[in-house]
């Protein structure tokens, strides 16, 4: 009961006669009857379950097992043979979707033009060919076939709505209040726990004081063809930011005008192109440096060196070119743009239509706006000019990227290193290195093994390690089965392994292997990603990380061929400013969002329209959480299976632990090193300190000469036979 009152506020009170301060809507007066009749009616006579909450846990099962139509109907039917003749379970998901239609959220499917030009929306809501191309709306058919199908459509889900929910939600009404209340005397300043404690949340709350407290700021990740599938996104921001929409807050009883704005985007380094309208590759790829970025051809690609303009202009580093590219460096860090300048370049060209179409002339556009490929739709709103921050880099993807670089590099992986024949040379046109240069015997070409890459000979024991190595539980993925040992590879490796892998493997393996001038900077940068990474993070730190990354670059410069250097090492040295300005990375990146659309990836059944199988499921799981939330005997959707293995957990650990058992090629310890690593748990375990302390006492008490060694040579046996007399 407590669902619907919040799901329909104001019908659910209609009858009480209240007096309301916004204009009553009662459109959905039948769906709530509807739902609240089966809300009151047992599934079977004297059945403690209603016909709704029967219905919510089915399709609850549905969501989490990912069942198809046909399954989900079939279990239902053999359930329904199991109960009394007279119950009331529906025996199809057709038939439960009709009855739960009213509890989930709708979505708005708008046609599209087959080349991307144009929705067929608004103004062109009715029309058959697209305005800019003049190509035909739908597909070409039979005279025998009823209905036009549309060459391509949008599924557009309304922002507003869901918003309203979550205030209209006794569960989440009131953690949506957060924002609008005064921030705590006792935060540090200078610790940055979430995006409001960054500068641009700052930024933006000083130049829109008006902005209602009762607003919700969403950062948003949207897909593909920016400006034409953006188009009804845009028009619904800006309402709610000029007018807002009348919306009831359960937590306080009343009614206000929601209004929303979006803070930055989040999304990959392509989708940030599009999201952003900057170009992404080629000479201008940086979009925080824009025209400024150095960046040359080596190697048969473009590469992105020159990180010692970031350096002291006095510094040594800048003057030995020898070191680095064979130049000297005399430019300043690179300036950088304000919405407003950004905005009054794009406004001083027309960028023409943006079309798919290969019949629609592109313009090209002059050279002082490389960095741009249109005016973003985004401009369009009110306050998106006067933002510091509006895009976010992906820390994600970048870290993944670095990951692969110099795994690839360091082991020479195929297809994967950065050190091939065209970058050695490279190095011989620029003069550089000469100890890497390619040595021709006759006919043969060799390539001399660099500094930075692991021996051919010690290789194997480097991907045996990888392949043996373990973690806690639910730590990490098993890598093991990216590394193929025999064939020297590693293939396969999500983003979250790339992250364990540059932060806590990378570090550890290369120490042996590699000379102590490559160990040195590729540890500092691992440690750089966990500092940048950690969920709490002090501004004064990050101003550290800023200067750290830039001397981390330079060191790989000196080690590195230019081929090195992609676009996604470069981005490094904007990170912890962009950090400045979010917060904590874990609010920008893009792991959750991916695992989120993995998972809707496994719904697909129909793979010939896979967007339409993704949209039911999208939906499906919506309604399920939402009902969750009201169900307290049932976990939610992201819930997985606990594992039947037996788990133990002290101070000393993390998290809970299981034991692995027998260890395939594991070594067995000597009875020092067994004592040593015994007093080192028991040292560092809370529920043993105090034992510890009661022990050392009493050794102290009768007089012992060197309590302290004595302490740590007898307290394992005897905590051994004190804990088996509590036994």
């Amino acid at each position: 009961m407590n669902m619907l009152v919040d799901n329909f506020p104001y019908v659910s009170r209609y009858d009480q006669a209240e007096e309301f301060d916004v204009p009553i809507d009662t459109s959905d007066f039948d769906k709530y009857k509807r739902l609240l009749t089966q809300a009151q009616t047992p599934l079977y006579p004297d059945c403690s379950e209603t016909v709704l909450s029967a219905l919510m846990s089915q399709m609850q099962l549905k969501v989490r097992h990912k069942w198809s139509n046909v399954s989900y109907d079939e279990n239902c039917q053999y359930i329904k043979r199991l109960l009394p003749p007279e119950n009331l379970l529906s025996d199809s998901y057709y038939k439960t979707k009709k009855i739960l239609d009213g509890l989930g959220l709708e979505y708005v499917k708008i046609d599209a033009c087959k080349y991307n030009c144009e929705l067929f929306y608004g103004d062109y809501k009715d029309y058959d060919e697209c305005p800019v191309c003049n190509e035909s709306r739908w597909k070409a058919s039979s005279l025998y076939q009823r209905k036009k199908v549309p060459v391509k459509v949008l599924r557009y889900f309304p922002l507003t709505p869901r918003l309203q929910r979550l205030y209209m939600a006794s569960h989440t009404a009131e953690v949506m209040r957060w924002h609008g209340r005064a921030r705590d005397d006792d935060d540090d300043d200078d610790v940055l726990k979430h995006p409001s404690d960054g500068e641009a949340w700052k930024h933006f709350d000083r130049q829109f004081p008006d902005f209602p407290a009762d607003c919700s700021k969403c950062p948003k990740s949207p897909g593909k063809c920016l400006d034409v599938y953006l188009r009804p996104l845009i028009d619904e921001l800006k309402d709610l930011w000029n007018n807002g929409k009348a919306t009831f807050d359960r937590h306080s009883q009343s009614s206000f005008r929601i209004r929303a704005a979006i803070m930055w985007t989040i999304s990959d380094f392509p989708a940030y192109g599009m999201l952003s309208s900057q170009t992404t590759h080629g000479y201008k790829a940086c979009p925080v440096c824009l025209d400024n970025v150095n960046s040359s051809w080596h190697a048969g690609k473009v590469c992105y060196m020159g990180h010692r303009r970031w350096l002291p202009v006095d510094h040594e580093w800048r003057f030995d070119a020898s070191a680095f590219d064979g130049t000297e460096e005399w430019d300043t860090e690179p300036q950088k743009w304000s919405g407003d300048e950004v905005l009054d370049k794009m406004n001083s060209f027309d960028f023409g239509p943006l079309s798919g179409n290969p019949k629609i002339k592109k313009i090209k556009r002059p050279k002082h706006l490389a960095c741009w490929q249109h005016k973003s739709i985004f401009f369009e709103l009110p306050y998106w000019s006067k933002s510091i921050h509006r895009n976010s880099l992906d820390v994600m993807h970048i870290e993944k990227n670095v990951s692969d670089s110099v795994v690839g590099t360091t082991l020479d992986l195929k297809d994967k290193t950065k050190d091939n024949i065209k970058a050695r040379v490279d190095l011989e046109k620029m003069g550089l290195r000469e100890h890497l240069w390619l040595k021709k015997t006759g006919t043969k070409v060799e390539m001399p093994i660099a500094p930075y890459e692991v021996k051919p000979s010690l290789k194997p024991w480097v991907f045996k390690w990888f392949h043996d190595v373990k973690y806690p539980q639910g730590y990490a993925a098993n890598i093991a089965r990216c590394v193929k040992v025999e064939e020297q590879k590693i293939i396969g490796l999500k983003t979250h392994d790339s992250h364990v892998l540059m932060q806590r493997l990378l570090p550890v393996v290369i120490r042996p292997y590699l000379h102590f001038d490559v160990v040195e900077p590729l540890v500092a940068l691992s440690s750089w990603w966990q500092k940048l990474c950690t969920r709490e993070v002090k501004k004064s730190d990050l101003l550290k990380l800023k200067e750290e990354i830039v001397y981390i670059l330079c060191k790989l410069e000196r080690i590195f061929p230019p081929a090195f250097f992609d676009i996604m090492v470069h981005l490094m040295v904007h990170l912890p400013d962009q950090v400045l300005l979010t917060g904590p990375v874990h609010y920008t990146w893009m792991f959750p969002i991916e695992r989120q659309l993995g998972d809707y990836k496994g719904y697909v059944r129909n793979r010939a329209n896979p967007e339409g199988s993704i949209t039911t499921a999208y939906i499906s799981h919506e309604c399920v959480t939402y009902c969750n939330m009201y169900l307290h005997d049932i976990d939610d959707t992201e819930s997985r299976a606990a594992s039947n293995e037996p788990t133990f957990n002290l101070s000393v650990v993390s998290k809970d632990v299981r034991m692995y058992g027998n260890l395939p090629q594991s070594e067995t310890l000597s009875q020092y090193e067994l004592i040593e690593a015994h007093w080192s748990v028991l040292q560092y375990c809370d529920e043993v300190q105090d034992f510890m302390e009661y022990h050392l006492k009493q050794l102290e008490d009768n007089g012992d000469d060197h309590p302290e060694e004595t302490h740590k040579r007898s307290f394992p046996k005897y905590f051994k036979k004190w804990m088996r007399k509590l036994q």
